[in-house]
């Protein structure tokens, strides 16, 4: 018997993106090496996504490392640009 294909869903996206655990905006700026201003600057261009827990506010570790990375191969584009 052929089993179903299973479509994605949102929920399923978010459950992968919290797989590797969330850290706090202070470890995520030191794990960045990033200002604060930066961080927030993010998340409100909607860069970075955040998990609200109450009054507390975290970033999903796996979205910081993808943040990271884009930030990396947009730094490597404009070097190269202007070589």
């Amino acid at each position: 018997m052929a089993h179903p294909i299973h479509t994605p869903t949102p929920h399923d996206a978010a459950r992968e993106i919290l797989a590797d655990g969330v850290v706090t905006i202070p470890e995520a700026i030191r794990l960045a090496g990033c200002g604060r201003t930066t961080l927030y600057a993010a998340i409100a261009r909607g860069e970075l996504p955040t998990v609200h827990h109450g009054r507390r506010t975290t970033v999903p570790r796996r979205a910081l490392v993808d943040w990271l990375a884009s930030r990396l191969r947009h730094s490597d584009a404009t070097l190269e640009a202007h070589a």
